[in-house]
């Protein structure tokens, strides 16, 4: 009896750890490649997926989710880069428009 009690209390803090890591468990379920987070009919999850790695700067992600930050930061940096971000104009960047249309309402 001593032994079920024991074997229940370690699946209970297991499933608690267990649940306290879901929300950083997204992105973590395949590693993207460039030209998928690229292709037009997936910017919203590049622009997911760029959020969640600016707001789980300090987490403990695992490889996978740190390969897809990774690859999703680059792609940032080069949709940020336009003519009129580098010549100092007042259009917005190929990244400020997805992050309108596509971005948390939070962050808007």
């Amino acid at each position: 009896m001593k032994n079920l009690s024991k074997v229940a209390l370690g699946a209970l803090i297991l499933a608690m750890f267990v649940g306290c890591g879901e929300e950083n468990a997204k992105f973590g379920d395949k590693e993207y490649t460039h030209d998928y987070l690229n292709d037009k009919s997936n910017v919203k999850t590049l622009v997911e997926l760029v959020e969640f790695c600016e707001e789980n700067k300090s987490a403990n992600l695992s490889t996978t989710q740190m390969k897809n930050c990774e690859l999703g930061n680059f792609i940032k940096h080069k949709k940020n880069q336009s003519w009129g971000a580098l010549t100092g104009g007042n259009e917005p960047t190929e990244w400020e428009k997805l992050v309108e249309k596509y971005g948390s309402k939070d962050k808007k």
